[in-house]
């Protein structure tokens, strides 16, 4: 097995932080185009058309005030990407639902019903 691409056992985890390479703060302009995107399959006409508006307004109004504040803190944080602290504290850290139950991609149950359906008694 090639590991010539892997850090030495040595170094402290995050050794290398500052050597990755940082996540932009995306234009407000493309959050908004990414999300109306998205939101257009789920949404009826009437509500794509009150979407639409209210994607509008937000960009008149506390969405420039909400990017600069993005902006300040990625450069506040130059060694960490700019939403680390609302990944760990919101995302991940006062998620309180049961990981397993609700989080892990790998967990399966048999369904013991369907199998029996399913095979000749």
């Amino acid at each position: 097995e090639d590991s010539s691409d892997m850090e030495p056992a040595s170094l402290p985890l995050f050794a290398k932080q500052s050597e990755v390479p940082r996540l932009p703060v995306p234009p407000l302009d493309h959050t908004m185009e990414v999300f109306l995107r998205s939101a257009r399959p789920h949404a009826s006409d009437s509500e794509w058309e009150e979407l639409q508006r209210k994607v509008r307004d937000f960009v008149k109004g506390a969405g420039p005030e909400l990017q600069k504040r993005l902006e300040q803190r990625k450069a506040e944080l130059p060694n960490t990407s700019w939403f680390i602290k609302d990944w760990n504290d919101l995302a991940y850290l006062s998620y309180r639902d049961s990981v397993v139950w609700n989080v892990s991609y790998y967990l399966q149950f048999q369904d013991e019903l369907a199998d029996a359906m399913r095979s000749p008694t």
